[in-house]
């Protein structure tokens, strides 16, 4: 009995020790990946913060204003349009099971909804994707 208690702990630390091994690998490499591609001249350099990133990050173009969104229901897929000097543009679409939707949601989206504001836009589509 005796014997096979030691040799399960024995076991149970022998693993212990190869999966802490592994980690600290997998650690290392991770760490020097990212200081490779960051340009960190330092090993030490934290992992995952803002200022590591900062200086690789490329500039973003302000997001583009658009007067208003349009959303209207095509086929089986509800289609957003960005509205910009009185021109549609489309933007994506997002398949919907006709069936689920309700007689008045039916004759609204086919109609077209505007919305002034990209929140107002999420905020209505989660009503349709959750």
């Amino acid at each position: 009995m005796l014997k096979s208690v030691f040799r399960f702990v024995l076991l149970f630390v022998a693993t212990a020790i190869i999966s802490a091994a592994a980690a600290s690998c997998a650690y290392i490499i991770t760490k020097n990946s990212l200081s490779e591609k960051t340009g960190s001249a330092t090993q030490d350099a934290p992992l995952a913060t803002d200022s590591v990133y900062a200086s690789t990050r490329e500039e973003v173009p302000p997001a583009m204003k658009f007067d208003s969104y349009t959303v209207r229901l095509e086929d089986s897929s509800i289609c957003v349009y960005a509205v910009c000097n009185q021109t549609e543009e489309f933007l994506y679409s997002t398949h919907v099971y006709r069936p689920n939707l309700s007689t008045e949601d039916i004759s609204l989206l086919t109609a077209g909804v505007t919305l002034n504001t990209a929140s107002e836009l999420t905020g209505f589509m989660e009503n349709y994707t959750s």
